[in-house]
């Protein structure tokens, strides 16, 4: 926040090994909170085209949506990210993995009591 070539930029920060997706991360998150992970099982469109009807229902009737269109981009995105701009413009040289990097956010959960089990 303090580097003025970063103002104005996106920089992604991860492990550099750029083999997460989201679906993957968000379903860690879910498995330290005790959820079940959620499963694809079907077809982009399909799934798309259901949310888009969950919306539509959400906006006439006010029925909470299962799933939105965002949540189905999020889970069938595999775009991998780059961490270069951050190496580039912050110096930045990643130190945690991602296995211990979700073990740190296990442990920082359950100091602010999100998390009990």
């Amino acid at each position: 926040m303090k580097e003025p070539n970063a103002v104005g930029k996106t920089i992604d920060i991860t492990d550099g090994v750029n083999d997460t997706c989201w679906g993957e991360y968000v379903n860690s998150l879910a498995r330290l909170a005790g959820k079940s992970p959620i499963k694809r099982n079907f077809s982009k469109n399909t799934a798309l085209l259901l949310s888009n009807f969950m919306i539509l229902s959400y906006n006439v009737f006010r029925i909470k949506p299962l799933v939105t269109p965002t949540a189905v981009h999020i889970f069938t995105n595999s775009k991998k990210i780059s961490i270069k701009s951050a190496k580039e413009i912050l110096n930045y040289e990643p130190v945690v993995d991602f296995e211990e990097g979700m073990r740190q956010v296990e442990n920082w959960l359950r100091c602010e009591g999100h998390i009990n089990r």
